[in-house]
């Protein structure tokens, strides 16, 4: 989580199931001298915090979120919390990162929402990842009979998976097969204090390139030429959060950034529960560097410009995960606004006749 070229605070949020062990690895992870200058925000469900005491012993600032999980004080607490960092100038020059360690009941969107809607907030924080910690334990009863699990996994853009060393825990393998049903774009690690600390201070993890080239099949020579559509598998997984499948949109041209956003904040408005997530960076019109994407659901972290391009390759990705959408809608949809009919899905059909923009959108 470095702050060279970028002199706003990261923020990574932390988010698990209740008795994952967020606060056990917290508070290790914050014993390591590399992790000193940490400020930890915590939710707790009770009046009376007990987390933020145990994590008070690490000796980093802790400020505690209490009456509630983060879902239902989201545009109180926690927003009047960040936005007291943000002005307190004393304090940001103590620290290096914000730790957000969300209730083990709560979705993390709002979390994110909160450091994506203040202004003053996202001028001076950055979101840096969000990770969820599963419970090899008790991972495949919960998948199962709580939606707040599939929510938390569906947010992250990494899994950590805890308690693999107890009797009866399931293995490492089972557990990412579990959490690819409910988001394939997350990676899986075993969770220690050292991967924790890896993942705060790791740079571009979850680049959408990064993600496309790990896990989509590599472009068809053919394909060029146009948008294209790479599939992660023949069939949307339907084992734990329903019809919820993963592709990624590609392409070298550059697009206008006012039709892009319509068409975003249309795709959101009236799939926002369909699109559960979208991350990516895209080349506009208006700039030399392209535009960081950034969505949980129906809420749209500021789009930031980056500095440049993070190599060579002058091509913009936008990698989903959603639920009941066919990708090739989404194609046809976004065709339609950035004005550039006729692209074929790579290795498939072309797409149906150029829409009129609104109704792309809402089909």
């Amino acid at each position: 989580m470095s702050r060279v070229g970028d002199p706003r605070l990261p923020v990574l949020i932390l988010s698990g199931f209740l008795g994952s062990g967020k606060t056990t690895l917290l508070r290790a992870a914050l014993q390591r001298s590399d992790l000193r200058r940490t400020l930890v925000i915590v939710n707790e469900v009770a009046d009376q915090g007990v987390d933020d005491r145990l994590l008070a012993t690490s000796g980093e600032p802790v400020r505690l979120l209490g009456n509630g999980c983060l879902c239902c004080s989201i545009d109180g607490e926690l927003g009047r919390s960040l936005l007291r960092i943000a002005e307190d100038e004393a304090l940001l020059r103590t620290v290096d990162r914000i730790v957000i360690e969300t209730s083990g009941l709560a979705d993390p969107a709002p979390a994110f929402a909160a450091l994506a809607r203040a202004g003053q907030v996202s001028a001076r924080m950055r979101l840096h990842a969000i990770v969820t910690l599963v419970d090899a334990m008790h991972a495949a009863t919960q998948a199962g009979e709580s939606p707040e699990f599939a929510l938390q996994l569906q947010a992250a853009d990494q899994v950590l998976v805890s308690k693999l060393e107890l009797p009866g825990a399931a293995p490492l393998a089972a557990v990412r097969e579990l959490v690819e049903g409910i988001n394939p774009v997350a990676g899986v690690q075993a969770a220690d204090a050292a991967t924790l600390a890896a993942l705060v201070h790791r740079q571009g993890s979850s680049r959408a390139d990064r993600i496309a080239a790990d896990w989509l099949p590599a472009r068809p020579a053919q394909a060029s030429g146009g948008p294209r559509l790479r599939l992660r598998g023949a069939a949307p997984s339907r084992r734990h959060d329903g019809d919820v499948r993963s592709f990624c949109l590609e392409f070298d041209q550059r697009v206008d950034w006012n039709a892009l956003s319509v068409w975003l904040s249309l795709m959101l408005h009236v799939h926002g529960g369909r699109l559960l997530r979208i991350k990516g960076f895209v080349a506009v019109d208006q700039g030399s560097a392209p535009v960081v994407i950034h969505c949980v659901r129906h809420v749209v972290h500021f789009p930031e410009h980056l500095a440049d391009w993070p190599d060579e390759r002058r091509t913009s990705y936008l990698v989903f995960i959603v639920r009941g959408l066919e990708p090739e809608q989404v194609l046809r949809s976004f065709l339609a606004f950035t004005g550039r009919p006729g692209a074929r899905m790579a290795g498939g059909p072309a797409p149906a006749p150029h829409q009129h923009p609104t109704e792309a959108a809402t089909t």
